[in-house]
C-alpha cells in the first residue's frame, strides 16, 4: 500500500480540499489546523508514517515542512 503524500495526509485528516494545504501551512497557520486539528493530524502520521504520538512528536510536526521531511525520508522509491 502506498503512503499517502503529506498533502493528502494533512487534507484528510483536516476535511479540508488538498489544495488549501501549502508547505508553509502548519498548526494555527491553516484555518482548519488548530489543536484539535493537529490531534487529528497526529493520528494520521501514526497510522500512516508509524510516528507515534509523544509530546516531543506533538511539537515536532507541527508544520507541513516538517512533515514533508519525514515523507521523503520514509518514502521508497
Amino acid at each position: 500500500m502506498a503512503l499517502p503524500s503529506p498533502f493528502e495526509l494533512a487534507a484528510t485528516a483536516l476535511q479540508a480540499p488538498v489544495e488549501t494545504i501549502r508547505p508553509d501551512s502548519g498548526l494555527n497557520h491553516h484555518p482548519k489546523w488548530d489543536s484539535m486539528g493537529h490531534l487529528e493530524i497526529m493520528m494520521a502520521l501514526e497510522e500512516h508514517y508509524g510516528i507515534p504520538i509523544t509530546d516531543a512528536t506533538v511539537r515536532q510536526f507541527q508544520t507541513m515542512t516538517a512533515i514533508i521531511a519525514h515523507y521523503d525520508s520514509i518514502k521508497g522509491p
